[in-house]
């Protein structure tokens, strides 16, 4: 829940706002003032209870306008919504350069409301969180949670970065199977609280295991549904806490969940050398896009390549995407981490795959491969013709 203080001098409007504010749960009005103070008076309301966002009617603009001055100037990160008559609406690129975030004018209404927060918020603290990595499978069963986790692994262990892995599904994660976890808490409960944690709530919300610190799924908790505040405020938490935090995201994005991908510096897809598997990650691609997600924040991961399947430029041709990385098909490796509730192992050439993609995550040097062999010419050459126009 984002803290507020309204700077409202018509009393009608501010109550109506913090009437607004209530239901929507997204906001938690911790002062109101019904007249302009002066200089020192916002200093110490800004001070005391360092709002996320500022309301601030801007009917006298020269003296609004000396007001959002300061308070830009105290924290660019608050976010200040404008609140006046509709006319205001016609200047909104002007405003929005002199540092207002998002207007909100009448009729008040419960969606005019959350669509002035969510605009305020993330045209003031909107940035892309540079250690945030998503796995998006182009359908389930594609290795994203093995790779992953994989990956994450190789963060933690060779590279020696603090390591955050976070499962996306709240329903069907798989994570706390593959690595032998009960957790106490659900992911879902770190979610639903975010607002309010602090370092010894995240310590019984997290679970350490083998080497990483993890939010899993408990299928016994499915009470309550996150918006893409709680995602937001779960993200600003971690964000300082950790060198890198990866999530595994199930195939299909929800209102909430794409907090996730917007603040992610990429996103990967991950795909197979099959056609179901290669006409929905030209799909994902295109869905991201639909979100506002530019192109050079998406990539693709070919997973369980083989000999005679196609081949990484075939792929890239298909989808007319770029191939990041190819991971080859290892069936037994994976099954026997499984058993052992373990990494792969680092020594076969699924493991050097993941370790690679790891050092190339964090500028880390490459080590030396062995030179791959000649790829098979490839018998999917059919493949494009068969793929449907989405509807």
């Amino acid at each position: 829940m984002f803290s507020a203080v309204l700077l409202i001098e018509d009393t009608g409007a501010s109550e109506a706002i913090e009437r607004l504010a209530i239901d929507s749960k997204l906001v938690a009005v911790q002062k109101t003032l019904t007249r302009f103070p002066p200089v020192f008076e916002l200093t110490r309301v800004l001070n005391l209870y360092a709002p996320d966002v500022v309301f601030l009617e801007l009917t006298d603009w020269q003296r609004a306008g000396e007001l959002l001055a300061h308070i830009k100037a105290h924290s660019a990160q608050t976010a200040v919504i404008g609140w006046g008559d509709s006319w205001l609406e016609r200047y909104a690129t002007k405003f929005r350069e002199a540092g207002i975030a998002a207007l909100l004018t009448p009729p008040l209404s419960a969606s005019k409301f959350q669509e002035a927060i969510d605009q305020a918020i993330h045209n003031t603290r909107g940035e892309i969180q540079d250690n945030l990595i998503a796995f998006l499978p182009a359908k389930a069963g594609s290795g994203a949670t093995t790779i992953a986790l994989n990956v994450a692994g190789a963060l933690a262990g060779e590279l020696e970065r603090k390591v955050l892995l976070m499962e996306g599904d709240l329903h069907s994660g798989v994570l706390s199977v593959l690595v032998d976890a009960d957790p106490e808490y659900a992911v879902r409960d770190a979610i639903l609280n975010a607002g309010s944690l602090d370092s010894s709530s995240w310590r019984n919300f997290t679970h350490q295991a083998l080497g990483i610190d993890l939010l899993l799924t408990k299928r016994t908790r499915r009470s309550g549904s996150p918006s893409w505040t709680h995602y937001y405020q779960l993200l600003q938490f971690a964000m300082p806490r950790y060198d890198a935090i990866l999530v595994d995201l199930p195939e299909v994005i929800n209102e909430a969940s794409a907090e996730i991908v917007r603040r992610a510096w990429c996103v990967y897809t991950v795909c197979t050398p099959e056609l179901p598997s290669l006409t929905l990650a030209k799909w994902r691609c295109e869905e991201l896009r639909e979100l506002g997600i530019p192109g050079d924040r998406i990539r693709l991961l070919l997973n369980r390549t083989r000999e005679d399947s196609m081949t990484a430029q075939e792929v890239e041709e298909f989808l007319e995407e770029p191939v990041s990385v190819v991971f080859p098909n290892d069936y037994r490796a994976v099954e026997q981490a499984m058993t052992q509730n373990s990494y792969v192992a680092r020594e076969t050439a699924l493991g050097r795959a993941f370790s690679s993609f790891a050092r190339r995550l964090v500028g880390a040097p490459e080590i030396e491969a062995e030179p791959a062999a000649a790829p098979q010419k490839s018998a999917f050459g059919f493949l494009r013709s068969l793929v449907p126009k989405r509807p």
